[in-house]
């Protein structure tokens, strides 16, 4: 197991007034630490904000007891917009304000857009007011994610140990709340109460790793990604803020693997370096009945067995996705696999939700696509799939009909999909 690096060089001094550190791969809380350390060595008093406990002068490290020895500053202030109001007419001397998961307020996603032009405009006039002050801002984020209006008039300080740590999920995993906070995730419409159902489900003691049950094409990974979405945009407890979700490719782990045990010895790797991040990473197992029999070969125990003991310890946060056929088939059986997960039902929309669906996400397909899609087309799309796809689940069957259709028009420099070019377009395929 990989021990713990600084995230800050250890040269590191504050001389920017705004600065934002990354503790990707590693604990906010030490990052906290280091700073107040920073702060302290350059006779600065270091004042700590966060979302449920407000601003706050600290004492030696995030650990250590809170020191009150000034009543301006034990005020509690949970508005971002009051926090910045208050350190830019406070101009206090020596000051080193140290601000958590602060970058969830500088996106336009989480603002309306007169609130984060205010926004934008306080930060951009705090940086001199900082400076003749000889006082200093410094925001810690998961990731060094800012609106492009502040980015160049900040430092960033990147955690220089998260490649050495995250060898195995780097390289077999993709970041899915890294995907939403870059808006490379499509938005998803619906699902609160199952996305609700996986939160309570992670959070209890036992029993605590979801499974996504439910036919090809209902949106079971479109679930996880509005999980991944709901910890982004800071819809609960800041307690999540720090939790990213990695969904894990199985097969790109068992490519290549010829020898012995050495499948396992990936899987091996990647369950110590989540267990390394204390519960912050959750693995998503799309398919994962098939982890049944993975790398099993002469003298090695496969995937299931591996994974099964650390299951039971807590140590591997995992949500499962499969379909029933194959949760009655592979996982059912398997006692000690199945009492590891709890079941969360996911069924087919019908056709008027699956519509809602597809008005929530037309704007990506007609973006990608450079094409207008009209709502009859969009009617049309449901109507088509539930009548002539049979075997296939909505939305998926009708996102694919939407998807195809504004290919095609796309591709012959027609700008607007018809209901009548949705048909025509299904019968070629037909």
């Amino acid at each position: 197991m990989i021990a713990p690096t600084a995230v800050v060089p250890p040269s590191f001094t504050l001389k920017t007034p705004l600065t934002i550190a990354s503790y990707a791969n590693s604990d906010s809380r030490k990052l906290i630490d280091e700073f107040v350390a920073i702060s302290l060595k350059q006779a600065l008093t270091p004042i700590l904000w966060t979302h449920s406990e407000g601003l706050k002068i600290i004492g030696e490290s995030y650990s250590s007891q809170y020191i009150f020895n000034d009543e301006l500053f034990t005020r509690v202030f949970l508005s971002p917009f009051d926090v910045l109001k208050h350190i830019k007419n406070a101009r206090k001397q020596n000051v080193s304000y140290i601000l958590e998961d602060f970058h969830y307020y500088l996106s336009r996603d989480n603002l309306s857009g007169a609130e984060f032009t205010e926004f934008i405009s306080l930060i951009k006039s705090m940086q001199s007011d900082l400076k003749s002050c000889n006082s200093f801002l410094t925001i810690l984020a998961p990731h060094l994610d800012l609106p492009p209006e502040i980015a160049p008039i900040f430092e960033t300080i990147k955690n220089s140990s998260g490649k050495k740590k995250f060898h195995y999920l780097d390289k077999y995993g993709t970041d899915l709340t890294k995907l939403v906070l870059e808006q490379k995730i499509r938005p998803i419409v619906g699902r609160e109460a199952e996305i609700t159902e996986c939160l309570k489900i992670i959070s209890k003691l036992e029993t605590n790793n979801p499974l996504l049950v439910g036919q090809s094409g209902v949106g079971k990974t479109a679930i996880v990604e509005g999980l991944a979405a709901t910890l982004i945009n800071n819809k609960i407890s800041p307690l999540w803020s720090q939790k990213r979700i990695i969904s894990l490719n199985l097969n790109l782990m068992i490519s290549g693997t010829k020898y012995r045990g050495e499948f396992e010895n990936r899987l091996e790797g990647l369950l110590d370096e989540v267990k390394d991040n204390d519960k912050n990473i959750i693995i998503f197992i799309d398919e994962i009945h098939t982890l049944l029999g993975m790398g099993r070969t002469e003298g090695s125990m496969g995937a299931e067995n591996v994974l099964k003991p650390a299951l039971a310890r807590g140590e591997f946060p995992c949500i499962g996705a499969t379909t029933s056929e194959e949760h009655d088939n592979y996982i059912r059986p398997d006692k000690a696999l199945s009492r590891r997960f709890q079941i969360v039902q996911v069924s087919e929309p019908d056709t008027e939700y699956t519509l809602k669906i597809l008005r929530g996400i037309k704007n990506i397909y007609e973006g990608h696509h450079q094409v207008e899609i009209s709502e009859q087309a969009l009617i049309k799309c449901v109507e088509i799939s539930a009548q002539l796809l049979k075997g296939q689940y909505f939305p998926g069957k009708a996102i694919k009909v939407m998807d195809n259709a504004c290919a095609s028009a796309s591709i012959i420099g027609q700008k607007v999909v018809t209901p009548e070019f949705v048909i025509s377009e299904f019968t070629k395929k037909m």
